[in-house]
Protein backbone atom coordinates (compact mmCIF):
# COMPACT_ATOMS: atom_id res chain seq x y z
CA UNK A 1 0.00 0.00 0.00
CA UNK A 2 1.54 3.23 -1.04
CA UNK A 3 1.04 6.25 1.71
CA UNK A 4 -0.22 9.10 1.29
CA UNK A 5 2.93 10.75 1.12
CA UNK A 6 6.00 9.67 -0.71
CA UNK A 7 9.55 10.55 0.01
CA UNK A 8 12.84 11.56 -1.96
CA UNK A 9 16.24 11.60 -0.07
CA UNK A 10 18.68 14.18 -1.89
CA UNK A 11 21.88 15.82 -1.80
CA UNK A 12 22.16 20.03 -1.25
CA UNK A 13 25.29 20.55 -2.81
CA UNK A 14 24.42 18.84 -6.05
CA UNK A 15 22.64 21.02 -8.23
CA UNK A 16 20.59 18.85 -9.83
CA UNK A 17 19.17 17.70 -6.43
CA UNK A 18 19.11 21.45 -5.83
CA UNK A 19 17.03 22.43 -8.59
CA UNK A 20 14.23 20.25 -7.21
CA UNK A 21 13.32 22.81 -4.49
CA UNK A 22 14.78 26.17 -6.40
CA UNK A 23 13.40 25.26 -9.38
CA UNK A 24 10.18 22.30 -9.10
CA UNK A 25 12.01 20.46 -11.32
CA UNK A 26 11.99 16.16 -11.03
CA UNK A 27 14.17 13.98 -12.98
CA UNK A 28 13.09 10.94 -14.71
CA UNK A 29 16.02 8.46 -14.54
CA UNK A 30 17.59 6.10 -16.80
CA UNK A 31 18.07 2.23 -15.45
CA UNK A 32 21.60 2.58 -16.73
CA UNK A 33 22.36 5.39 -13.84
CA UNK A 34 21.00 2.85 -10.98
CA UNK A 35 23.06 1.71 -8.32
CA UNK A 36 21.67 -2.29 -9.02
CA UNK A 37 22.70 -3.90 -11.94
CA UNK A 38 20.03 -5.90 -12.45
CA UNK A 39 17.51 -3.42 -12.12
CA UNK A 40 14.82 -3.03 -15.21
CA UNK A 41 17.62 -5.82 -16.43
CA UNK A 42 14.54 -9.11 -15.75
CA UNK A 43 13.76 -10.54 -19.55
CA UNK A 44 12.15 -13.30 -20.78
CA UNK A 45 13.87 -16.73 -20.88
CA UNK A 46 14.10 -18.65 -23.81
CA UNK A 47 14.81 -21.82 -21.62
CA UNK A 48 12.00 -22.05 -20.16
CA UNK A 49 9.97 -23.24 -22.84
CA UNK A 50 9.31 -26.93 -22.94
CA UNK A 51 9.27 -28.37 -26.50
CA UNK A 52 5.32 -27.70 -27.11
CA UNK A 53 5.25 -24.50 -25.94
CA UNK A 54 8.28 -23.30 -27.84
CA UNK A 55 6.46 -24.72 -31.01
CA UNK A 56 3.63 -22.87 -29.96
CA UNK A 57 5.44 -19.49 -29.62
CA UNK A 58 6.93 -20.50 -32.85
CA UNK A 59 3.33 -20.69 -34.58
CA UNK A 60 2.16 -17.47 -32.69
CA UNK A 61 5.16 -15.35 -33.75
CA UNK A 62 4.41 -16.36 -37.27
CA UNK A 63 0.66 -15.89 -37.40
CA UNK A 64 1.09 -12.19 -36.08
CA UNK A 65 3.83 -11.52 -38.24
CA UNK A 66 2.00 -12.58 -41.54
CA UNK A 67 0.46 -9.51 -42.53
CA UNK A 68 4.04 -7.55 -42.48
CA UNK A 69 5.85 -10.72 -43.86
CA UNK A 70 3.64 -10.75 -46.95
CA UNK A 71 3.55 -6.75 -47.23
CA UNK A 72 7.31 -7.10 -47.82
CA UNK A 73 7.05 -10.11 -50.26
CA UNK A 74 9.05 -12.47 -48.22
CA UNK A 75 9.26 -16.32 -49.32
CA UNK A 76 7.13 -17.42 -45.65
CA UNK A 77 9.08 -20.56 -45.39
CA UNK A 78 12.22 -18.77 -45.16
CA UNK A 79 10.78 -17.11 -42.35
CA UNK A 80 9.83 -19.62 -41.11
CA UNK A 81 13.51 -21.16 -41.22
CA UNK A 82 15.28 -18.20 -39.89
CA UNK A 83 13.34 -17.97 -36.81
CA UNK A 84 13.35 -21.79 -35.68
CA UNK A 85 16.79 -21.26 -36.44
CA UNK A 86 17.19 -18.02 -34.02
CA UNK A 87 15.75 -20.30 -31.39
CA UNK A 88 17.90 -23.43 -31.57
CA UNK A 89 21.13 -21.50 -30.28
CA UNK A 90 19.27 -20.10 -27.40
CA UNK A 91 22.25 -18.47 -26.01
CA UNK A 92 23.00 -16.36 -28.63
CA UNK A 93 19.29 -15.19 -28.64
CA UNK A 94 19.44 -14.36 -24.65
CA UNK A 95 22.03 -12.11 -25.31
CA UNK A 96 20.85 -10.60 -28.70
CA UNK A 97 17.47 -9.47 -26.70
CA UNK A 98 18.59 -8.80 -23.11
CA UNK A 99 21.21 -6.59 -25.80
CA UNK A 100 18.47 -4.77 -27.43
CA UNK A 101 16.07 -4.58 -24.58
CA UNK A 102 18.65 -3.10 -22.22
CA UNK A 103 19.22 -0.42 -24.89
CA UNK A 104 15.34 0.57 -25.55
CA UNK A 105 14.66 0.41 -21.43
CA UNK A 106 17.51 2.97 -21.14
CA UNK A 107 16.97 5.43 -24.00
CA UNK A 108 13.23 5.27 -23.18
CA UNK A 109 12.35 4.31 -19.85
CA UNK A 110 11.92 7.45 -17.15
CA UNK A 111 11.93 6.74 -13.75
CA UNK A 112 10.82 8.45 -10.42
CA UNK A 113 11.52 6.92 -7.53
CA UNK A 114 10.75 7.58 -3.79
CA UNK A 115 10.48 5.66 -0.99
CA UNK A 116 7.54 5.15 1.63
CA UNK A 117 9.77 6.35 4.63
CA UNK A 118 11.82 9.77 5.44
CA UNK A 119 13.32 8.24 8.46
CA UNK A 120 15.38 5.51 7.18
CA UNK A 121 19.06 5.41 8.41
CA UNK A 122 20.49 4.11 5.29
CA UNK A 123 18.48 6.29 2.77
CA UNK A 124 19.78 9.03 4.23
CA UNK A 125 22.89 8.32 4.30
CA UNK A 126 23.37 6.85 0.93
CA UNK A 127 20.82 9.53 -1.11
CA UNK A 128 21.35 12.46 1.31
CA UNK A 129 25.37 12.77 1.50
CA UNK A 130 25.31 11.02 4.83
CA UNK A 131 22.41 13.03 6.14
CA UNK A 132 23.97 16.67 5.25
CA UNK A 133 21.43 16.55 2.76
CA UNK A 134 17.41 17.12 2.77
CA UNK A 135 14.48 14.64 2.01
CA UNK A 136 11.04 16.25 -0.03
CA UNK A 137 7.80 14.30 0.98
CA UNK A 138 5.34 14.24 -2.24
CA UNK A 139 1.27 14.08 -2.26
CA UNK A 140 0.99 10.67 -3.83
CA UNK A 141 -2.61 11.13 -5.27
CA UNK A 142 -1.11 14.40 -7.00
CA UNK A 143 1.60 12.74 -8.80
CA UNK A 144 -0.75 9.56 -9.92
CA UNK A 145 -3.05 12.66 -11.50
CA UNK A 146 -0.86 14.24 -12.80
CA UNK A 147 -0.40 12.38 -16.35
CA UNK A 148 3.31 12.09 -16.16
CA UNK A 149 2.97 8.29 -15.08
CA UNK A 150 1.90 4.83 -17.01
CA UNK A 151 2.92 2.76 -14.13
CA UNK A 152 2.92 3.58 -10.74
CA UNK A 153 3.64 0.59 -7.95
CA UNK A 154 5.53 -0.83 -5.36
CA UNK A 155 9.14 -2.17 -5.96
CA UNK A 156 8.56 -6.03 -4.64
CA UNK A 157 11.75 -7.53 -3.45
CA UNK A 158 12.47 -10.95 -3.55
CA UNK A 159 15.18 -13.95 -3.03
CA UNK A 160 14.01 -15.62 -6.00
CA UNK A 161 14.99 -14.52 -9.71
CA UNK A 162 11.97 -13.70 -11.23
CA UNK A 163 11.14 -16.26 -14.45
CA UNK A 164 9.23 -15.22 -17.69
CA UNK A 165 8.19 -17.09 -20.06
CA UNK A 166 8.47 -15.36 -23.64
CA UNK A 167 4.80 -15.07 -25.60
CA UNK A 168 3.73 -12.88 -28.26
CA UNK A 169 3.02 -9.55 -27.61
CA UNK A 170 -0.70 -9.11 -26.07
CA UNK A 171 -2.36 -6.73 -24.58
CA UNK A 172 -3.80 -8.35 -21.53
CA UNK A 173 -3.44 -9.24 -17.59
CA UNK A 174 -0.44 -11.64 -18.85
CA UNK A 175 1.42 -8.70 -20.45
CA UNK A 176 0.67 -6.19 -17.51
CA UNK A 177 1.89 -9.00 -14.90
CA UNK A 178 5.26 -9.86 -17.11
CA UNK A 179 5.76 -6.19 -17.36
CA UNK A 180 5.58 -5.62 -13.56
CA UNK A 181 7.95 -8.45 -12.80
CA UNK A 182 10.40 -6.91 -15.07
CA UNK A 183 10.63 -3.29 -13.94
CA UNK A 184 9.41 -3.35 -10.12
CA UNK A 185 11.39 -6.36 -9.08
CA UNK A 186 14.63 -6.67 -7.25
CA UNK A 187 16.80 -8.43 -4.41
CA UNK A 188 15.93 -8.49 -1.32
CA UNK A 189 19.05 -6.84 -0.46
CA UNK A 190 17.55 -3.40 -1.31
CA UNK A 191 14.24 -4.32 0.70
CA UNK A 192 15.07 -1.42 3.46
CA UNK A 193 14.67 1.39 0.46
CA UNK A 194 11.05 0.80 0.87
CA UNK A 195 10.46 1.93 -2.86
CA UNK A 196 7.43 3.18 -4.60
CA UNK A 197 8.06 3.38 -8.49
CA UNK A 198 6.73 6.54 -10.59
CA UNK A 199 7.08 5.40 -14.54
CA UNK A 200 6.94 6.06 -18.33
CA UNK A 201 7.88 4.35 -21.11
CA UNK A 202 8.21 6.31 -24.39
CA UNK A 203 8.85 3.78 -27.00
CA UNK A 204 10.05 4.19 -30.05
CA UNK A 205 11.22 8.11 -28.60
CA UNK A 206 14.38 8.06 -27.73
CA UNK A 207 14.92 10.38 -24.43
CA UNK A 208 16.94 13.55 -24.07
CA UNK A 209 18.03 15.20 -20.59
CA UNK A 210 15.96 17.74 -21.32
CA UNK A 211 12.89 14.69 -21.78
CA UNK A 212 13.54 13.37 -18.29
CA UNK A 213 13.72 17.00 -16.35
CA UNK A 214 10.16 18.28 -15.72
CA UNK A 215 8.44 20.98 -13.54
CA UNK A 216 5.56 20.28 -11.08
CA UNK A 217 3.42 22.85 -9.22
CA UNK A 218 4.19 23.75 -5.43
CA UNK A 219 1.12 21.85 -4.33
CA UNK A 220 2.65 18.69 -5.20
CA UNK A 221 5.37 19.25 -2.33
CA UNK A 222 3.97 18.24 1.11
CA UNK A 223 6.81 19.13 3.71
CA UNK A 224 10.80 18.82 3.62
CA UNK A 225 12.89 17.21 6.36
CA UNK A 226 16.19 18.37 6.78
CA UNK A 227 19.37 15.99 7.55
CA UNK A 228 20.38 15.41 11.04
CA UNK A 229 24.02 16.76 9.67
CA UNK A 230 23.22 19.47 7.79
CA UNK A 231 24.84 22.74 7.89
CA UNK A 232 23.69 25.89 9.24
CA UNK A 233 24.09 27.72 6.07
CA UNK A 234 21.90 25.00 3.96
CA UNK A 235 19.52 24.96 6.80
CA UNK A 236 18.84 28.59 6.42
CA UNK A 237 18.71 28.61 2.69
CA UNK A 238 15.99 25.94 2.34
CA UNK A 239 14.09 27.31 5.01
CA UNK A 240 14.02 30.68 3.71
CA UNK A 241 12.98 28.62 -0.12
CA UNK A 242 10.21 26.65 2.01
CA UNK A 243 8.40 29.33 3.25
CA UNK A 244 7.92 31.10 0.46
CA UNK A 245 6.54 27.96 -0.74
CA UNK A 246 4.56 27.69 1.76
CA UNK A 247 5.94 24.16 2.80
CA UNK A 248 6.11 22.47 6.34
CA UNK A 249 9.72 22.11 6.71
CA UNK A 250 11.27 19.52 9.77
CA UNK A 251 14.66 19.18 11.42
CA UNK A 252 15.57 15.25 11.70
CA UNK A 253 16.91 14.44 15.05
CA UNK A 254 18.58 11.38 16.26
CA UNK A 255 16.27 9.81 19.42
CA UNK A 256 18.13 9.32 22.51
CA UNK A 257 19.28 5.34 23.34
CA UNK A 258 17.86 4.44 20.40
CA UNK A 259 18.83 3.48 16.39
CA UNK A 260 16.06 5.85 15.23
CA UNK A 261 15.63 9.43 13.60
CA UNK A 262 12.40 11.69 14.74
CA UNK A 263 12.21 15.27 13.70
CA UNK A 264 11.12 18.59 14.85
CA UNK A 265 9.05 21.20 13.23
CA UNK A 266 10.87 24.30 12.16
CA UNK A 267 7.90 26.46 10.96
Amino acid sequence: MIPKIVYKYRDWKTDLHKRLLLNNEIYFSSPKDFNDPFDCRITENYNLFTPEEEEKYINELLVSGFPKTEAQGLDFREVVKRVEGLLKDKEKLQETIEFERSYYQDHCYAIFSCSKLWNNILMWYHYSNQHTGFCVGFYKDKLLNSGLFGKVGDVVYRTDYPEIKPRVAKKDEQMMINSFLETHSKAKNWKYEKEVRFMANHFPKELSQADRTLTIPDHYFAEVILGINISKEDRNEIIEICTVKGLKVFQAIKVKFKFKINRIPLN
